[in-house]
């Protein structure tokens, strides 16, 4: 399991823990409002545990910044999207199961 997958999933947990939704959730509400607001609650969590990326998503970044860059400077990679690309190998790194 890879740092990043382990990191979100403490987040996921503890969101759990602490979301007063996840209680409505869980005792059976059919409130769509609160399974939204649950929803939401750990999406954002997950979303923040991510803020950091690791090092495998640092090195994957890195080199999708140069594959994708060969002859353009990085203000050319950014406006031409390339910044996409360094930002999805990032997070397939992220998702690595190794």
């Amino acid at each position: 399991m890879s740092d990043m997958i382990e990191r979100v999933a403490k987040a996921i947990k503890s969101g759990m823990e602490d979301s007063e939704a996840f209680s409505l959730v869980a005792n059976g509400s059919k409130s769509e409002a609160a399974l939204q607001q649950f929803l939401d609650v750990l999406a954002m969590d997950a979303i923040e545990a991510m803020r950091e990326p690791t090092e495998a998503m640092v090195s994957a970044g890195d080199e999708a910044k140069y594959t994708c860059s060969e002859g353009i400077n990085l203000s050319q990679l950014i406006e031409r999207s390339g910044i996409k690309a360094v930002f999805a190998a990032m997070v397939d790194a992220a998702l690595s199961r190794s």
